[in-house]
């Protein structure tokens, strides 16, 4: 039924749950949602495929390679941030209901709204979830007016369980390994690009990376030229779904008419991920920089929740000047604009450079971003205390169930 199954757990006779996941987005969503399940004494199954099957074999390598038995299903939990992975998922999903019509489905998200496909689909081959958890209240209520029918659907927010490790996170460790391994100066203005899931989207439109990539790169020149006393160092951080042509750009790597005070970190996949395995992950690399450059990953909203602790990460995300690349890529549906109450948003390279110069420089802008951060996660239920983590998820998917079976139902 699906390109790879696989086993988690022992038969306890509690309810067994199916995660089905294919990019990296979902299956970090579910990583510590796997591991509370597993304390409980849950059996789980696994679907899964690419970049999300890589990261469930490093995580649980003992996995059991098993077809489940579909009579002790009693959940299936979704988690989808396009077309493809919708393509993927339904047609098993369909397969699965039609086996076991009582089988319950909870679908969450990782960003705001990235689950919307997903549901259109469902309800237009009338089923309906038993459980919708999304990240943010207000994402929640968009939910409930776009499908006012679903009456039985609880709607929850709940956050987004990968982003309780922040809360034991030490900033000042992490930057400072990471600026030792990485040969950076202690003084330098560090600025992050994160690259676009190039390999989720039409080859028509991955344009849209080199675009904004370029654009933050010349806009960063740009700074560097004007600031010839501050030290900068440039990262080009490719998204572990990129295009090849990505890893090595030849626009960043040439080193000619670069300015002295700048500094290029641009790796290939293969370094990228052998330094992954020293500590030097994605996320670390956003602890340890100054302002981090995106277009669209769940990177903008974690760095958003991380700047709420530290007071120092400020995420921006980029759009294309090109309004083309630009009107082709929204009009594809692959991607959105984080909140811009938490995100400040770059539609061209005079903002960026604008806002380079504040973010970097201006504290009384920083001030207004992080103040701007703290009131984007009371809405994204960060760091509000034991509901808006993983044991919460856990417990609110406990409830559901043993509400949905109560005998006085």
């Amino acid at each position: 039924m699906s390109d790879r199954w696989s086993k988690l757990g022992v038969e306890q006779g509690k309810e067994n749950y199916l995660i089905m996941a294919r990019f990296p987005g979902a299956a970090n969503y579910y990583l510590p949602i796997i591991h509370q399940l597993l304390r409980n004494d849950h059996v789980i199954y696994l679907a899964s495929h690419g970049e999300a099957k890589n990261i469930f074999e490093r995580e649980f390598p003992n996995q059991e390679k098993i077809d489940p038995e579909i009579k002790f299903l009693s959940w299936v939990l979704l988690s989808t941030a396009n077309e493809q992975e919708v393509e993927w998922e339904l047609p098993q999903i369909l397969t699965l209901i039609s086996q076991k019509p009582k089988l319950r489905i909870a679908v969450g998200e990782d960003i705001a709204g990235s689950t919307t496909s997903l549901l259109s689909r469902l309800q237009e081959n009338k089923i309906e979830p038993d459980l919708i958890l999304t990240t943010t209240h207000s994402q929640t209520a968009r939910y409930h007016t776009l499908f006012p029918a679903w009456k039985k659907t609880a709607f929850i927010t709940v956050g987004q369980p990968s982003f309780d490790a922040l809360l034991h996170e030490d900033t000042t460790q992490i930057t400072h390994k990471v600026r030792e391994m990485l040969k950076i100066d202690d003084q330098a203005k560090v600025i992050l690009y994160i690259g676009f899931p190039t390999l989720a989207v039409p080859e028509n439109i991955r344009g849209f990376n080199l675009a904004t990539l370029c654009d933050s790169w010349q806009t960063v020149k740009q700074l560097a030229i004007e600031n010839p006393d501050q030290k900068f160092v440039f990262i080009n951080k490719p998204h572990p779904r990129e295009d090849s042509l990505f890893w090595e750009l030849p626009e960043v790597n040439n080193r000619q008419n670069l300015p002295s005070n700048l500094q290029i970190i641009s790796l290939s996949k293969e370094q990228w991920e052998n330094l992954s395995k020293q500590g030097i992950t994605t996320r670390a690399l956003c602890a340890a920089s100054d302002l981090v450059l995106n277009s669209n990953s769940t990177v903008g909203s974690e760095v958003t929740m991380a700047g709420t602790l530290n007071q120092k990460e400020i995420a921006v995300q980029v759009l294309p000047e090109d309004l083309e690349i630009k009107e082709l890529m929204f009009s594809e549906r692959t991607t959105q604009i984080i909140d811009v109450e938490a995100t400040p948003v770059a539609e061209s390279v005079v903002k960026l450079l604008s806002l380079l110069r504040e973010t970097l420089f201006d504290v009384e802008a920083q001030l207004k971003i992080h103040q701007q951060q703290e009131t984007y996660a009371k809405d994204f239920r960060f760091g509000d205390g034991a509901t808006a983590l993983t044991l919460a998820w856990i417990k609110v998917l406990e409830t559901i169930w043993q509400k949905l079976h109560s005998p006085n139902l």
